[in-house]
Protein backbone atom coordinates (compact mmCIF):
# COMPACT_ATOMS: atom_id res chain seq x y z
CA UNK A 1 0.00 0.00 0.00
CA UNK A 2 1.35 3.41 -0.59
CA UNK A 3 1.10 6.08 1.68
CA UNK A 4 1.66 9.19 -0.56
CA UNK A 5 3.70 10.31 -3.30
CA UNK A 6 5.04 13.76 -3.57
CA UNK A 7 6.75 15.97 -6.22
CA UNK A 8 8.53 19.31 -6.49
CA UNK A 9 10.23 20.38 -9.58
CA UNK A 10 12.11 23.63 -9.06
CA UNK A 11 14.98 25.86 -11.02
CA UNK A 12 18.17 25.85 -9.22
CA UNK A 13 18.00 29.96 -8.92
CA UNK A 14 15.06 29.18 -7.00
CA UNK A 15 16.98 27.80 -4.08
CA UNK A 16 17.90 30.68 -2.18
CA UNK A 17 14.14 32.11 -2.46
CA UNK A 18 13.07 28.46 -0.49
CA UNK A 19 16.07 28.46 1.86
CA UNK A 20 14.95 32.09 3.27
CA UNK A 21 10.96 30.81 3.40
CA UNK A 22 12.12 27.76 5.53
CA UNK A 23 13.47 30.78 7.72
CA UNK A 24 10.11 32.64 8.69
CA UNK A 25 8.30 29.65 10.13
CA UNK A 26 5.15 29.99 11.48
CA UNK A 27 3.16 30.62 14.75
CA UNK A 28 0.48 28.98 16.45
CA UNK A 29 -1.67 28.62 19.51
CA UNK A 30 0.24 29.29 22.96
CA UNK A 31 0.04 26.56 25.04
CA UNK A 32 -0.58 27.49 28.38
CA UNK A 33 -4.03 28.64 27.36
CA UNK A 34 -4.94 25.18 26.77
CA UNK A 35 -5.36 21.69 29.04
CA UNK A 36 -3.17 18.95 28.52
CA UNK A 37 -6.57 16.60 27.89
CA UNK A 38 -6.48 19.05 24.20
CA UNK A 39 -3.25 18.61 23.60
CA UNK A 40 -2.26 16.35 21.06
CA UNK A 41 1.14 14.92 21.04
CA UNK A 42 3.31 13.71 18.38
CA UNK A 43 6.61 11.82 19.55
CA UNK A 44 9.10 10.15 17.98
CA UNK A 45 12.63 9.02 18.88
CA UNK A 46 14.39 8.34 15.69
CA UNK A 47 17.31 6.47 15.50
CA UNK A 48 19.89 5.03 13.18
CA UNK A 49 21.37 2.54 16.45
CA UNK A 50 24.05 5.19 16.58
CA UNK A 51 22.46 8.88 17.45
CA UNK A 52 18.99 9.65 18.21
CA UNK A 53 16.49 12.52 17.78
CA UNK A 54 13.68 13.36 19.87
CA UNK A 55 11.04 15.29 18.39
CA UNK A 56 7.84 16.07 19.74
CA UNK A 57 4.84 18.26 17.58
CA UNK A 58 1.90 19.41 19.75
CA UNK A 59 -1.59 20.23 18.15
CA UNK A 60 -5.24 21.57 19.72
CA UNK A 61 -7.29 18.10 19.90
CA UNK A 62 -10.38 21.18 18.96
CA UNK A 63 -9.47 21.36 15.51
CA UNK A 64 -7.23 18.32 15.16
CA UNK A 65 -9.70 16.04 14.18
CA UNK A 66 -11.77 18.37 11.64
CA UNK A 67 -8.86 19.77 9.22
CA UNK A 68 -6.11 17.77 7.01
CA UNK A 69 -3.62 21.43 8.85
CA UNK A 70 -4.29 21.43 12.24
CA UNK A 71 -2.98 24.72 14.07
CA UNK A 72 0.30 23.66 15.83
CA UNK A 73 0.87 24.39 19.92
CA UNK A 74 4.06 26.78 20.38
CA UNK A 75 5.15 26.30 24.00
CA UNK A 76 4.28 29.68 26.12
CA UNK A 77 4.59 30.64 29.36
CA UNK A 78 7.21 28.17 31.89
CA UNK A 79 5.86 24.87 29.12
CA UNK A 80 8.65 23.01 27.89
CA UNK A 81 9.59 19.86 26.44
CA UNK A 82 12.65 17.59 27.90
CA UNK A 83 13.90 14.14 27.21
CA UNK A 84 16.54 12.05 29.77
CA UNK A 85 18.22 9.13 28.27
CA UNK A 86 20.70 7.68 30.91
CA UNK A 87 20.09 9.82 33.39
CA UNK A 88 20.92 12.50 30.64
CA UNK A 89 17.93 15.38 30.35
CA UNK A 90 18.31 17.73 27.45
CA UNK A 91 15.92 19.88 26.56
CA UNK A 92 13.36 19.77 23.32
CA UNK A 93 14.23 23.34 21.33
CA UNK A 94 11.85 24.45 18.32
CA UNK A 95 12.95 24.13 15.46
CA UNK A 96 12.52 26.72 12.10
CA UNK A 97 10.39 24.64 9.55
CA UNK A 98 7.91 26.24 6.78
CA UNK A 99 5.23 23.84 8.37
CA UNK A 100 4.37 23.04 11.93
CA UNK A 101 6.08 23.88 15.32
CA UNK A 102 8.46 20.81 15.77
CA UNK A 103 10.77 20.67 18.84
CA UNK A 104 13.60 18.47 19.07
CA UNK A 105 17.01 17.39 20.86
CA UNK A 106 19.68 15.14 20.09
CA UNK A 107 21.83 12.28 21.56
CA UNK A 108 24.59 10.91 20.43
CA UNK A 109 26.41 7.00 21.02
CA UNK A 110 23.06 5.87 22.71
CA UNK A 111 22.82 3.27 24.96
CA UNK A 112 22.12 -0.17 23.53
CA UNK A 113 18.41 -0.10 25.88
CA UNK A 114 17.28 2.16 23.54
CA UNK A 115 14.66 3.43 26.94
CA UNK A 116 13.69 7.20 26.15
CA UNK A 117 11.36 9.37 28.35
CA UNK A 118 9.73 12.53 27.47
CA UNK A 119 8.02 15.04 29.30
CA UNK A 120 5.79 18.02 29.52
CA UNK A 121 6.02 20.01 32.29
CA UNK A 122 3.14 22.48 32.93
CA UNK A 123 2.83 25.31 35.29
CA UNK A 124 2.88 24.00 38.78
CA UNK A 125 3.27 20.37 37.42
CA UNK A 126 -0.64 20.71 36.28
CA UNK A 127 -1.28 18.51 33.76
CA UNK A 128 2.38 17.43 33.56
CA UNK A 129 3.05 14.07 31.68
CA UNK A 130 5.81 11.63 31.21
CA UNK A 131 5.87 9.43 28.00
CA UNK A 132 8.43 6.42 27.99
CA UNK A 133 9.39 5.35 24.36
CA UNK A 134 11.37 2.05 23.45
CA UNK A 135 13.10 1.90 20.44
CA UNK A 136 12.68 -1.48 18.58
CA UNK A 137 15.49 -3.91 17.21
CA UNK A 138 17.81 -1.78 14.51
CA UNK A 139 17.66 -2.45 11.39
CA UNK A 140 20.39 -1.88 8.39
CA UNK A 141 20.01 -2.20 4.42
CA UNK A 142 22.26 -4.95 3.50
CA UNK A 143 22.48 -4.32 -0.29
CA UNK A 144 26.22 -4.05 -2.08
CA UNK A 145 24.65 -2.43 -5.49
CA UNK A 146 25.44 1.05 -5.90
CA UNK A 147 23.76 1.49 -9.15
CA UNK A 148 19.89 0.51 -9.92
CA UNK A 149 18.49 0.62 -13.47
CA UNK A 150 15.63 2.78 -14.44
CA UNK A 151 13.83 0.15 -15.86
CA UNK A 152 15.00 -3.25 -14.26
CA UNK A 153 13.46 -4.76 -10.69
CA UNK A 154 15.56 -3.99 -7.96
CA UNK A 155 15.16 -6.14 -4.65
CA UNK A 156 16.17 -3.82 -1.60
CA UNK A 157 17.41 -5.96 1.01
CA UNK A 158 17.84 -5.41 5.11
CA UNK A 159 18.61 -7.13 8.04
CA UNK A 160 17.28 -8.40 10.96
CA UNK A 161 13.92 -8.95 9.72
CA UNK A 162 10.68 -10.75 10.98
CA UNK A 163 9.57 -8.78 13.60
CA UNK A 164 6.47 -7.49 14.31
CA UNK A 165 6.22 -3.67 14.65
CA UNK A 166 5.32 -1.59 11.60
CA UNK A 167 7.48 -1.09 8.63
CA UNK A 168 7.96 1.30 6.33
CA UNK A 169 10.30 1.63 2.73
CA UNK A 170 10.42 5.22 1.65
CA UNK A 171 11.89 6.05 -1.60
CA UNK A 172 13.64 9.72 -2.33
CA UNK A 173 14.36 10.16 -6.29
CA UNK A 174 16.25 13.13 -7.00
CA UNK A 175 16.76 14.04 -10.71
CA UNK A 176 18.74 17.04 -12.32
CA UNK A 177 17.93 18.28 -16.05
CA UNK A 178 21.70 19.56 -17.22
CA UNK A 179 20.19 21.84 -20.15
CA UNK A 180 18.24 24.40 -17.96
CA UNK A 181 19.55 22.81 -14.15
CA UNK A 182 15.85 22.48 -13.16
CA UNK A 183 15.73 19.30 -10.24
CA UNK A 184 13.02 17.42 -9.55
CA UNK A 185 12.65 15.60 -6.66
CA UNK A 186 9.69 13.12 -5.78
CA UNK A 187 9.16 10.59 -2.59
CA UNK A 188 7.41 7.30 -2.19
CA UNK A 189 6.46 6.29 1.24
CA UNK A 190 5.03 2.57 1.27
CA UNK A 191 4.13 -0.31 3.77
CA UNK A 192 5.57 -2.86 3.59
CA UNK A 193 6.49 -6.78 5.25
CA UNK A 194 9.32 -7.08 7.23
CA UNK A 195 10.71 -10.25 5.43
CA UNK A 196 14.00 -8.45 4.56
CA UNK A 197 13.47 -7.73 1.09
CA UNK A 198 11.15 -5.57 -1.18
CA UNK A 199 11.22 -5.46 -5.23
CA UNK A 200 10.67 -2.30 -7.13
CA UNK A 201 10.60 -1.16 -10.32
CA UNK A 202 11.46 2.56 -10.44
CA UNK A 203 9.86 3.59 -13.37
CA UNK A 204 6.61 1.90 -12.51
CA UNK A 205 7.00 3.21 -9.21
CA UNK A 206 7.51 7.04 -10.84
CA UNK A 207 5.54 6.54 -13.49
CA UNK A 208 4.37 10.36 -13.60
CA UNK A 209 8.25 10.83 -14.24
CA UNK A 210 9.56 11.41 -18.00
CA UNK A 211 13.21 9.72 -17.31
CA UNK A 212 14.12 10.89 -20.89
CA UNK A 213 14.27 14.88 -19.51
CA UNK A 214 17.15 14.09 -16.89
CA UNK A 215 20.92 13.50 -17.20
CA UNK A 216 21.00 12.35 -13.70
CA UNK A 217 18.95 10.65 -11.42
CA UNK A 218 19.54 9.23 -7.85
CA UNK A 219 17.67 7.32 -5.67
CA UNK A 220 17.81 7.39 -1.86
CA UNK A 221 16.12 4.55 0.24
CA UNK A 222 15.00 4.79 3.34
CA UNK A 223 13.51 1.56 5.73
CA UNK A 224 12.12 2.14 8.81
CA UNK A 225 10.97 -0.56 11.77
CA UNK A 226 8.32 1.51 14.39
CA UNK A 227 7.31 0.39 17.92
CA UNK A 228 4.11 1.45 19.08
CA UNK A 229 4.57 2.66 22.35
CA UNK A 230 1.84 3.96 25.17
CA UNK A 231 1.48 7.55 25.85
CA UNK A 232 0.63 9.13 28.96
CA UNK A 233 -3.01 8.87 29.39
CA UNK A 234 -3.52 12.70 30.35
CA UNK A 235 -2.57 13.67 26.17
CA UNK A 236 -6.02 13.49 24.46
CA UNK A 237 -6.87 11.08 21.27
CA UNK A 238 -4.65 10.96 18.17
CA UNK A 239 -1.28 11.62 19.92
CA UNK A 240 1.30 8.58 19.61
CA UNK A 241 4.54 7.66 20.76
CA UNK A 242 7.09 6.16 18.23
CA UNK A 243 10.27 4.32 18.86
CA UNK A 244 11.99 3.97 14.94
CA UNK A 245 15.06 2.59 14.03
CA UNK A 246 16.10 3.60 10.45
CA UNK A 247 18.71 2.90 7.74
CA UNK A 248 19.49 4.69 4.75
CA UNK A 249 21.35 3.95 1.19
CA UNK A 250 22.19 5.98 -2.06
CA UNK A 251 22.02 4.51 -5.18
CA UNK A 252 22.47 6.23 -8.68
CA UNK A 253 20.11 5.21 -11.32
CA UNK A 254 21.45 4.25 -14.84
CA UNK A 255 18.99 6.02 -17.27
CA UNK A 256 20.73 4.24 -20.29
CA UNK A 257 17.53 3.40 -22.87
CA UNK A 258 15.34 6.44 -22.16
Amino acid sequence: MTLHTRQIRFFATATTLLSSTLLVGCSGSSSENIETENIVAKMEVISDDINAKVKVELFDAKDYFQTLTPRAIELTGVDNLNATHQGETRILRRQVEASGIPYETDYENIDSDGLFQVNFERANGIGDTVTNITLPTPVSITNNESEIHVNEDFWITWSPSGFSDDFTQTLNLSCVNSVDNSRLITENESIVSDIGANQFNVSNMFSTVDFSLYSSCEITAQVRRIKENVYDSKLSNGSYAHGIQQSKKSFSVNLSGM
